[in-house]
This record gives C-alpha cells, sequence and structure tokens, in this order.
C-alpha cells in the first residue's frame, strides 16, 4: 500500500491531526510572507537609503508591516496607520483562493475555463519549446506565418504579471513589427526563452471611451472581487481604470509605467490618477503625461453593465472567492483580458481604507488575512 495514500487518508478522517496540518501550513506561511516581506523592505531601504528617514520610523513602518512609499501614499501624518491593509497583508491575500488559484494565474487554463462563459481574446496559438501549436488542430506553424494571416497579435507569457514579457505584433505593409519598432521576425523569435510558453491572442479592439484615455494600449479596468463568507454571494470591493502611456506601451500596467484611476463603485466615476507605488513620493497626477487629458470626473459608461456581469462571471467559479479581473471596454460589451488571484490592493484604498467597508473586512477577517476586531477609523460607513 502507498503509505502517503494512507497518511492522506488518515488525516482526512482525523479532524485532529487536519487542523494541526492546517496550523503547520498557516505557519509557515506566515514565515514565508515575513520572509518576502523583509527582502522588499530592506531593498526599499536600499534605494532610499537608510538616513532618508530616521531609525524610530523605519522600524515602526517594519513592525506594522508597510514599505516606505505608504508614509506618503496613505498621509500618515495625518492618517491612522490601523485601518489600512498592510504590504505584508496584502501579499497574504495570494493564497486566498489556495489550489484554486491556478485555474485563473494561469492564461492558458483561465482562457479554457473563460472562454465557455463570456468574451475573452481569442487565443490563436501557443508556443512551447520553440513550437508553435494552433488549439484544437495539433498543427505546427511558424509565428510568421501566423502573423501573416492575423496581421496583428499579442504575445504573453502565460505564466507571468504586470504585464512583463507582452508583445504586441504586427505584419504592416510586408513590415514585420514588434512594439511599433520593424524586426527580423525570425530571429526575434529565436531570443524567446525556450522554457516558457506564450499565447499569441488577439488584438481587442477598445470601446472608444477607452481608446480616448490613451489610443496605443488597450486601457482596462481592474475590477476586485470578493465571495462573502456567510452568503457565498460575490460582491465588488474595487475597481481601477487602468491607463497605458508611452512609457508602459504597449501594456496598460502601473508596474510597466502605466497610471490608475480610482473608481467610484456606485456611479463608474474617475478620480485622480497616480502610478500607485511606482512614484516617490506619492503624488496624483491630474493630467495624461503625453496627450494632455484630464481624467477626473469622467464616467465609464455602461458602468452598471459592466459591475452585473462581472458579479454573473464570479458567481460561476464559487470554488474562487477572491478575483481580480482586468476588463476591456468594447462597443458593445466587454472582454475580459486577465484574471488574477492576487492584486496590488494600494490603489483601492488611497482614499479610504479598505477595512473601512464592513463587507471587505469581514472577508479579510474570514480569511485571516487580519484580526477580529473593529477598524480603528472612525469612519464606519459601508461601501
Amino acid at each position: 500500500m502507498d503509505p502517503s495514500a494512507f497518511i492522506r487518508r488518515d488525516t482526512k478522517s482525523n479532524p485532529e491531526m487536519l487542523m494541526a496540518n492546517k496550523k503547520i501550513n498557516r505557519t509557515a506561511l506566515l514565515f514565508r510572507t515575513w520572509v518576502k516581506f523583509t527582502w522588499y523592505f530592506l531593498h526599499s531601504m536600499r534605494i532610499r537609503r537608510p538616513w532618508s528617514l530616521p531609525p524610530h520610523t523605519w522600524i515602526r513602518l517594519y513592525c506594522r508591516g508597510f514599505l516606505p512609499n505608504k508614509i506618503s501614499m496613505y498621509r500618515f501624518w495625518e492618517n491612522d496607520w490601523r485601518p489600512y491593509l498592510n504590504d505584508r497583508q496584502i501579499m497574504m491575500t495570494s493564497h486566498i483562493n489556495e489550489d484554486y488559484g491556478i485555474i485563473i494565474d494561469n492564461k492558458l487554463l483561465s482562457g479554457l475555463i473563460l472562454s465557455s462563459i463570456t468574451r475573452i481574446p481569442q487565443t490563436w496559438a501557443v508556443m512551447r519549446n520553440g513550437n508553435i501549436f494552433l488549439p484544437g488542430s495539433g498543427e505546427v506553424q511558424s509565428l510568421k506565418s501566423l502573423l501573416e494571416k492575423k496581421h496583428k497579435a499579442v504575445l504573453k507569457p502565460t505564466d507571468k504579471n504586470g504585464g512583463k514579457g507582452v508583445a504586441l505584433l504586427e505584419y504592416r505593409k510586408g513590415v514585420f513589427l514588434k512594439n511599433n519598432v520593424p524586426v527580423d521576425i525570425d530571429q526575434w523569435e529565436k531570443t524567446l526563452p525556450k522554457s516558457s510558453s506564450f499565447l499569441l491572442t488577439e488584438h481587442i479592439k477598445q470601446s472608444e471611451f477607452s481608446a480616448s484615455l490613451y489610443p496605443d494600449t488597450v486601457n482596462t479596468i481592474r475590477i476586485l472581487t470578493m465571495q462573502d463568507p456567510d452568503t457565498l454571494i460575490p460582491f465588488i470591493a474595487g475597481a481601477a481604470q487602468r491607463i497605458g502611456t508611452s512609457d508602459s506601451f504597449p501594456v496598460d500596467n502601473v508596474s510597466s509605467g502605466g497610471l490608475a484611476c480610482g473608481v467610484d463603485i456606485r456611479t463608474g466615476r474617475l478620480a485622480r490618477a497616480s502610478r500607485v507605488f511606482m512614484d516617490s513620493p506619492f503624488h496624483w497626477i491630474t493630467h495624461h503625461p503625453d496627450t494632455g487629458l484630464e481624467f477626473e470626473g469622467r464616467v465609464i459608461p455602461r458602468w452598471k453593465e459592466i459591475c452585473d456581469e462581472t458579479i454573473r462571471l464570479a458567481s460561476l467559479l464559487p470554488m474562487i472567492p477572491y478575483i481580480a479581473w482586468d476588463i476591456a471596454l468594447l462597443d458593445p460589451g466587454i472582454c475580459i483580458i486577465e484574471t488574477n488571484s492576487w492584486s496590488e490592493l494600494s490603489v483601492f484604498q488611497l482614499e479610504n481604507p479598505l477595512t473601512d467597508n464592513r463587507e471587505i473586512r469581514r472577508f479579510f477577517e474570514h480569511h485571516q488575512i487580519i484580526k477580529k476586531h473593529p477598524p480603528a477609523s472612525s469612519n464606519e460607513g459601508d461601501k
């Protein structure tokens, strides 16, 4: 008999052992998170120089779980730090979905799941070990021949986030372009890491409103859904409009140089923009650095329709309580560009701490991201 099978069966039949294993896993998770946070903290100290802040400030920030950029981001000179979800806790949220997280994190797997319930970019090819396969046929083609047929496509790694490794590929008037720069497509293809896998997908034509924010990138809406622990009904916890720039091209990710505007969940109205955690010190951006467009006060069209559809999709994935959706607004409808089981949450609590919302606080308490106690903030309003 397989000893591991006996252990697994015995664990399932013994509640005490199951609880002990959960505690061990929880302790290991906390330790790994502390190590990861410590690395990021020391890296921040090196970049900013230790003497840029008084020693006691560094110590307080570390013990309270915040990276130094949060001082200006959350205005700690005037706001109480306790209601804010700290960076260490935000790192912990990546484990909320447990084993089911891979369903939405892996771009190939999530595409297979989502394509049956919503509009996603068509996957034209999968690149692996230097070969290009056509989904559903097993046929092998070259990247060059595919681009000659499709003319415009997006190449992205299946296992990376933040827009890393994404390339806009075009075949225009007999010339191959990568991110608008002419390339020898055969030579460039050889530089792709053979150990990684990539998807070649269609390039989405976004709505007129989204294109008006910045025409050279697909500007997605990041919507965060959570599942109520008691009713199991999903709700929208936060939303942000992402906007590309010449620095972030061909993506709109903040970590690549893009911008993010908070979105009023009730109305779809945009707030001021920022680069969130990428600027030091943090500051608001009222106009697009390339086009001069002003963001604040603009309203995303068909906002209620977008929210209703996102909730519908989240309800079809009840085993995944925490999902970050990257949504492209189309004319008409929406397209799910990507899903993630982790999201940088700073943009959602620039105006007010996330835990000021009772539903959100209850969710994070249930998943042991924060302790069960009333918030220190005097603002007890719900959404």
